[in-house]
């Protein structure tokens, strides 16, 4: 169990976390908030990088500066732009971090390979990294975050400038993974852990704005998102204050335009399924109208 309570982080003088709460136990959790939102600073204070300046992390029930070199056995950690030097070859860069971690060439030797094989890249052994594609890097750095075998699995943005095809096969990883760890995958690209994580955590400008499941969340808007289409004319028409709304979404086609979001109030909107991008645009919304202190789980 991993836990945060009412932690403050600053930069200088300036807050960038505040009172953050959250409990993880096994499964994956998608940590969603746009570029700047804090991910990464949590993230840092999750592996003991950075220090709050009010509040505490807990590991089964015990703070982690008390812990020592015992944490860190526990954690696998894939940043945002790994470095994984490109004159290796995969099974060198994974004996090579395995050192780096303090585990023993016996225990390593084999697990470097199964891990490869896991990830998919046993037959690129004879491959050097520099070439290669970034789908296979992000696989290799899921491998090297494994080869210690953690509890806790944190991934920051790790499908950034994937294709299609790689994004797939690094969801189904992750998923095979869960069942025994607790998986922390940071993003903001939502349709990445829609499908794949037990619990989302929201959040913006350093504040927690919801947690809970998918199916408890896309609940919270159920029959509150509309779709419209309207032509040139109509849509040059509408109020300034609504479609500058944040929680819109305005698609341009050729005979006109589809506008969704919470906009029952446009003659000829019809109600949509909701998605969890849905969700995250109501409380976006919601923090810009100061709407947002009561919706939070601690």
């Amino acid at each position: 169990m991993l836990s945060v309570k009412h932690a403050d982080v600053y930069y200088g003088k300036n807050q960038v976390l505040f009172d953050v709460n959250i409990e993880l136990s096994n499964g994956i959790y998608g940590l969603i908030g746009e570029n700047g939102a804090g991910k990464t600073t949590l993230i840092g204070l999750i592996t003991g990088l950075l220090k709050a300046k009010r509040g505490e992390v807990m590991w089964d029930g015990v703070r982690i500066d008390r812990l020592g070199r015992g944490y860190y056995d526990n954690i696998g950690y894939l940043p945002q732009f790994p470095t994984l030097y490109g004159d290796f070859y995969p099974l060198e860069f994974l004996y090579y971090m395995s050192a780096l971690k303090g585990i023993k060439k016996k225990q390593y030797v084999k697990r470097a390979e199964e891990l490869l094989e896991f990830v998919g890249l046993a037959g690129e052994k004879r491959k050097k990294i520099s070439a290669f594609s970034g789908g296979m890097r992000q696989r290799l750095g899921i491998a090297q975050a494994l080869i210690n075998s953690p509890r806790l699995l944190i991934l920051d943005e790790p499908t950034a400038g994937l294709d299609p095809k790689e994004r797939i096969r690094f969801r189904n990883i992750i998923t095979e993974l869960s069942k025994e760890k607790i998986v922390l995958l940071a993003t903001h690209i939502i349709s990445d852990i829609e499908n794949i994580a037990g619990e989302i955590i929201f959040l913006n400008k350093g504040k927690i704005l919801r947690q809970g499941t998918c199916s408890e969340l896309i609940g919270e808007v159920e029959n509150k998102v509309f779709e419209v289409w309207v032509d040139e004319n109509t849509y040059k028409k509408l109020d300034k204050s609504l479609m500058s709304n944040v929680a819109l979404e305005v698609r341009e086609h050729v005979t006109g335009y589809k506008i969704r979001g919470f906009i029952e109030s446009i003659e000829g909107a019809y109600v949509v399924k909701a998605g969890l991008e849905d969700v995250f645009l109501h409380y976006m919304k919601e923090t810009e109208e100061g709407k947002v202190s009561d919706k939070v789980r601690i």
